[in-house]
């Protein structure tokens, strides 16, 4: 650092406590921070990009959530059910998704997110629904939520002549019915 009130090597008159010197001391402190931090980068380990799984950034606060994949007869035949989310939920808008959201405090585990959840936006009954099991989170970037999907079917001593979805008017847009058949037929795939 100079300390001159004018700098004779860059002309210019500075304060130089906050830039630490004349123009010159303050482009090597500058190169000097940005070596360092090069180096810093290149000593983190490098983690393959995977789009399922959440970034290993800190301070980066995703939330948990749980969607449930609910198989039930319908005409002698398994169905999937599907919904259309509304423009006016606040993720995923007008998305196809499962029923589900995110995870609540008063949930004891992400199945129990997973059933209030399907119970609140098309009505079905936890109580008849048998859990198959769970499969491996995925995460969702653009809405940084871990996503754990829940796969039950109707219970085969609830009637299924009975099951009747009531979507929630201001969560749901529109329910989507699937017979599993479509699914598995090649000639629909691409």
């Amino acid at each position: 650092m100079c300390g001159r009130p004018i700098c004779r090597r860059c002309s210019r008159r500075r304060i130089f406590r906050e830039i630490g010197g004349c123009r010159g001391t303050w482009r090597s402190r500058v190169a000097e921070r940005e070596r360092e931090h090069r180096k810093t980068l290149e000593q983190t380990p490098k983690q393959p990009y995977d789009e399922l799984n959440p970034p290993a950034e800190p301070g980066l606060g995703w939330r948990h959530s749980a969607v449930l994949i609910f198989l039930y007869p319908r005409g002698g035949e398994d169905y999937l059910v599907l919904m259309k989310r509304t423009e006016n939920v606040a993720h995923h808008k007008g998305q196809i998704s499962f029923p589900g959201g995110a995870h609540e405090p008063e949930d004891r585990d992400l199945v129990a997110t997973a059933l209030r959840e399907a119970n609140e936006e098309l009505g079905i009954e936890p109580e008849t629904v048998q859990v198959l099991g769970v499969m491996p989170n995925f995460y969702a970037r653009v809405s940084n939520f871990i996503i754990t999907p829940v796969v039950g079917r109707l219970k085969p001593e609830a009637n299924a002549a009975r099951l009747v979805f009531q979507a929630n008017a201001n969560e749901v847009a529109e329910v989507i019915e699937v017979p599993l058949r479509v699914l598995r037929d090649p000639s629909i795939h691409h």
